[in-house]
């Protein structure tokens, strides 16, 4: 894919609002703004770019628009985070209604100040489009815009 060759690739499902899911590379940047090693898959999401590229399964390169992810499966599988940022991130057990009636159960984080530490600042923090949810099964990145409801399951 021109233009990607020096970036990382994640191999990762996109799962569209309508529930077309698509497998491919994801591709992100060899080095981060705020931590040491390559940018995160959560990163990439979260810039602000409104398209990123996916090296289809098939070798195809394609461009997925942002909005119209409900969400991303890891399938490294990798975890939420590292040791040391979990040990200062707040966990969140969350029930994740979307859009289109599936419903997700899982845990996420956050390293939102202590002021900002309730479910209901985590999941309004506009900053950030995606959000991370550890399920059972896979390591999720949730468009917020495609939540119909949220739950804590505290």
């Amino acid at each position: 894919m021109h233009g990607y060759g020096s970036s990382h690739r994640i191999s990762a499902v996109i799962t569209l609002v309508e529930g077309i899911a698509i497998g491919g590379d994801l591709h992100v940047q060899p080095a981060a703004a705020r931590h040491p090693g390559a940018e995160t898959t959560l990163e990439m999401l979260n810039r602000p770019e409104r398209f990123f590229p996916l090296t289809q399964d098939d070798g195809e390169a394609v461009f997925i628009a942002k909005r119209q992810v409900a969400f991303v499966e890891d399938r490294a599988n990798s975890g939420l985070s590292d040791p040391v940022r979990a040990s200062v991130a707040r966990m969140f057990p969350l029930e994740v209604t979307l859009l289109g009636g599936l419903t997700l159960t899982g845990v996420s984080q956050s390293e939102l100040p202590p002021e900002h530490s309730r479910t209901s600042d985590f999941l309004n923090n506009t900053a950030e489009s995606f959000f991370p949810l550890q399920t059972e099964q896979a390591l999720l990145y949730i468009n917020r815009d495609h939540v119909r409801v949220a739950r804590s399951l505290r």
